[in-house]
């Protein structure tokens, strides 16, 4: 037996041996006479291991695309339960249960069945936002179709988006970063919940980014340092990185200024000399309809624009080396709502490479999309 060079490849692909597996063959020698079987079988497998590993390589890459630079959901089935890794922990959920599943029953073993009893015994005016939320999925859900495979399909709205991507963010830094500690009490505490969400956002962008995040010892005497240090997995580039969310209240659905000024002027007061510093602010505005064209500068801007530069020293320099303002506004968006369109801009920084830069803008563009186990359907 000889697998000449225009013959099919044994590895079973199709193509021309010599435009699949001649360079991976364990060698040259035995492809110019009669290979013996045990050569033929080690030849098999080596070229079913460069198409299993090629599959891999791609479907990581493709992933990546989607969802950014952290770990996908990974399970196993077994025994009619879906078992699913989580940092340190394995959750055990029914075998049918799609990601978003795992998602609610993380959010709610991660803030404990003490804190979920004390909101169920609150009026709804009082609820804590990620208790009206789980309400609502609850109210949704309940009323979506159902499939025979007892999957439902609901229609997703503002509120039920907002759910999802504070869970998929809960999900993302606790799965891929060692900056989790301290944060859940703070998730817990409704009335700075919109600064404690929108920092665990910037972290999940971070982490998307491919930088590993570490907090900083809020404990040191004023000035207060910045939310965390972001290191570049891959360069071991370090940034102090701020975040910080206008806390709108919900009833305030068509509010006329940012009113940034408290914010920003905060923000500057931790300015990291030693290292890139980087403030996210979240202007917490209505969102534009969807039928409306996205602007190239929504209106809010100027205003933005002005708070930032009445913090800069006389010679106009700023205390930040990037500045990324965003509008995330599903957490404002009415029951039964579509999703709100968001917007986002940026300032020009100093010390931050147009590398990095690119790929947390990347990041930020990959907001709102929550992966589905391999296994299960959208």
């Amino acid at each position: 037996m000889k697998v000449g060079r225009n013959d099919l490849c044994p590895c079973g692909s199709g193509r021309k041996f010599k435009l699949c597996h001649l360079n991976t063959a364990p060698s040259v020698a035995p492809w110019r006479n009669t290979p013996s079987p045990d050569t033929l079988r080690k030849m098999v497998a080596v070229a079913k291991g460069a198409v299993q590993l090629n599959a891999k390589v791609h479907k990581l890459e493709t992933f990546r695309q989607h969802f950014g630079a952290v770990l996908p959901p990974s399970h196993v089935n077994a025994f009619g339960k879906k078992l699913v890794g989580i940092a340190s922990g394995i959750y055990q959920v029914d075998e049918r249960s799609s990601f978003f599943d795992v998602l609610r029953g993380h959010v709610q073993e991660v803030l404990g069945p003490q804190w979920w009893e004390a909101e169920r015994g609150k009026p709804a005016i009082a609820l804590h936002p990620i208790a009206r939320w789980e309400a609502h999925a609850l109210s949704l859900i309940e009323k979506g179709e159902r499939k025979e495979d007892g999957r439902v399909i609901v229609t997703l709205d503002g509120p039920f988006i907002a759910y999802m991507c504070l869970a998929y963010d809960l999900f993302v830094v606790r799965n891929n970063t060692t900056f989790f500690k301290g944060i859940v009490e703070r998730l817990r505490l409704r009335d700075s919940f919109a600064g404690v969400a929108y920092e665990l956002l910037v972290a999940a962008i971070f982490a998307r980014a491919g930088f590993e995040l570490f907090p900083e010892d809020e404990k040191t005497s004023p000035p207060k340092p910045p939310e965390f240090t972001a290191v570049d997995r891959e360069t071991k580039f370090a940034v102090a990185v701020e975040a910080k969310s206008r806390n709108r209240r919900q009833n305030d659905t068509n509010p006329e200024r940012v009113q940034m000024d408290e914010h920003i002027s905060d923000a500057a007061k931790k300015s990291h000399g030693s290292k890139p510093f980087v403030v996210f602010l979240d202007v917490a505005m209505p969102p534009l309809p969807s039928d409306v064209e996205m602007p190239e500068a929504p209106a809010w801007l100027d205003e933005v624009n002005a708070s930032l530069a009445a913090v800069r020293d006389e010679n106009g320099q700023s205390p930040f080396d990037w500045v990324v303002i965003t509008n995330f506004p599903y957490r404002y968006a009415q029951s039964g709502e579509p999703k709100p369109r968001g917007c986002f801009a940026t300032s020009e920084g100093s010390r931050m490479p147009a590398d990095v830069k690119e790929r947390l803008l990347k990041s930020i563009n990959q907001y709102a999309n929550i992966p589905e186990f391999e296994d299960t359907p959208s």
